[in-house]
């Protein structure tokens, strides 16, 4: 157990009206003891506390290592969606079913512990967001077990419907509600404001004699562009988060948890067990520093959003308006955005958006109805419900990227042809069909990255690894990270990642050979963060040439 005390020293408020979503407070202490001690002397802001909980695509759908957290309780979640299973003798509980698509991963990870996933009666959830229960219709299939949620969350999970399948709501739950199992009782309370029905579960369970009460926090985190402030949607919505910061701050819990694993700490404790001595998740200071830090950015972003609500001297002008709706969305788009499209829209896993004309938005009703409904077979999604004001800043700064200036390229796109060609590139990039697989697929880079990126590219492939809003890697196989593998039988593997799950990976080498390998069979897995198999070309050429490859690149895309 951590002895260190955390204190709240101050509170930080950016003055600025059309930079809410920026709030941040400063957190101090004495004597910190571990990492929890380091983040509380950050300043804290919206996006922190989002890109701590939710990190990256890769750590959403990578599985954690499955353990004993204590007694009867296991976890059994990705890097950073908490996933829980409370064992009894007549069956099993599951807190979280997470995404559809991480359904396979927790149930991989539940029977390495040695449990029958069949054997889950009762799923129950955190919140009605996708993250943590799109995945109820797939485990209710697989397993048929009872599926509860609290009222308030009921409609927006009855929207929500993976592949059409309903969401399965078994029973109703209120605050205050226990569910029992096989001498289990955990009780559901409603702690809302992250959502209107978000749920936290407390329970106890028995390890060595003594008992440990155990706090799983449904979430209290305000998300980047949430409106606590005149909000349409959810009037009441500051205080059901203020009602559940009193609630929180009267439980005192030994062994707290939450539904990211970054809200209790997770790693630093994983790292420390089977070290002897009192279990690292015992933790009642970190409960207290973890609610300091989430609600000193509530409280935060709630004054930024009072003062600018509040009556106004004199109407602003209409450029400034404009500059506020840009300002705004800009801090939409970088919490929800950001990852796929890139900083500025400058294009990633999503395309470019600094363009004049975008293929799927010609109109700014067209714009809105992708933001609303996402865009069909495609990984553009629908994010959620935005307020008209939301929505017309996000518009605003969409379009404010593709006000830039249309900028010819020194180099000559047909000699870049005969440039690719030279150096050998259809060894491992497609082209329209033609070419090897183990780069990315050229046929439309230059729809989504722009000149400087494709330079930098060509000359130091490393430094343009994607890396979304992160320094690590963040889109698993698509990230083409290298791999250096030996078996226990003294066989070398090296080649770039295709897919990798808790129990395998799967590598292809250079030669286009393919590997399904089993991690329990491999003496070392060695992830070379930050390298690429590509090699430099900054010495192969003239700066001529190099202006005409890229000019080349530039040019292989589908919208002109």
């Amino acid at each position: 157990m951590r002895a260190a005390k955390l204190a709240l020293l101050t509170v930080a408020l950016t003055a600025a009206a059309s930079a809410w979503p920026s709030a941040s407070f400063v957190l101090a202490q004495d004597a910190p003891s571990d990492s929890r001690g380091a983040q509380a002397q950050k300043v804290w802001t919206v996006d922190d506390l989002f890109r701590r909980n939710i990190g990256t695509r890769e750590d959403l759908d990578t599985p954690f290592t499955p353990h004993k957290i204590l007694g009867n309780l296991y976890y059994v979640g990705t890097r950073t969606l908490g996933s829980f299973l409370i064992t009894t003798p007549q069956g099993h509980i599951l807190i979280n079913s997470d995404y559809e698509r991480n359904v396979p991963a927790v149930r991989q990870s539940i029977e390495a512990l040695g449990f029958k996933y069949t054997d889950i009666k009762i799923l129950l959830g955190s919140h009605a967001h996708a993250d943590h229960m799109e995945g109820d219709a797939l485990v209710k299939q697989l397993t048929g077990a009872t599926v509860m949620a609290m009222a308030e969350d009921v409609p927006a999970l009855e929207a929500m419907k993976p592949g059409g399948k309903p969401h399965p709501i078994d029973r109703v739950l209120h605050d205050g509600d226990k569910v029992e199992l096989g001498g289990m009782t955990l009780v559901a309370h409603l702690t809302p404001g992250h959502t209107r029905g978000c749920t936290t579960w407390t329970f106890n369970v028995t390890e060595g004699g003594k008992t440990f009460s155990v706090l799983v926090i449904g979430s209290v985190g305000v998300n980047p562009g949430m409106k606590l402030v005149n909000n349409p949607d959810y009037p009441q919505i500051a205080q059901d988060f203020q009602r559940s910061f009193a609630f929180l701050r009267s439980q005192h819990p030994d062994i707290p948890l939450g539904s990211h694993p970054g809200m209790y700490n997770m790693n630093e404790k994983f790292a420390k067990l089977g070290r002897g001595g009192a279990s690292p998740y015992v933790d009642p200071a970190g409960y207290v520093a973890e609610l300091d830090i989430v609600e000193g950015v509530f409280k935060s972003v709630l004054a930024q959003q009072q003062s600018a609500a509040a009556p106004q001297a004199a109407a602003p002008a209409p450029a400034s308006t404009v500059a506020a709706d840009i300002e705004g969305g800009k801090q939409l788009f970088n919490g929800m955005c950001v990852e796929c499209h890139g900083a500025g829209g400058a294009g990633g896993d999503a395309p470019s958006l600094n363009r004049a004309r975008l293929m799927h938005a010609p109109t700014d009703a067209a714009l809105m109805s992708i933001l609303n409904n996402g865009i069909p077979n495609t990984n553009m999604p629908r994010i959620r419900r935005f307020t008209d004001t939301e929505m017309r800043q996000l518009v605003a700064y969409v379009r404010s990227l593709g006000r830039v200036v249309e900028v010819k390229l020194p180099g000559d796109a047909k000699k870049g042809a005969d440039v690719y060609k030279g150096l050998g590139c259809a060894g491992c990039h497609i082209i329209n069909g033609q070419g090897g697989n183990l780069g990315p697929d050229l046929s439309d880079i230059g729809f989504l990255r722009g000149a400087a990126y494709l330079k930098q590219a060509v000359v130091d492939p490393a430094a343009t690894l994607p890396k979304g809003v992160m320094p690590i890697p963040s889109r698993g196989y698509a990230e083409y990270l290298p791999l250096r593998i030996v078996t226990r039988q003294g066989a070398e593997v090296r080649g770039i990642r295709v897919n990798e799950d808790a129990f395998t990976v799967q590598v292809r080498d250079q030669a286009g050979k393919f590997y399904s390998l089993r991690k329990a069979d491999l003496e070392l897995l060695d992830k070379q963060m930050g390298k690429s198999l590509m090699p430099g070309f900054a010495n192969r050429f003239s700066g001529t040439e190099l202006d005409d490859l890229v000019a080349y690149l530039a040019s292989l895309r589908s919208e002109s």
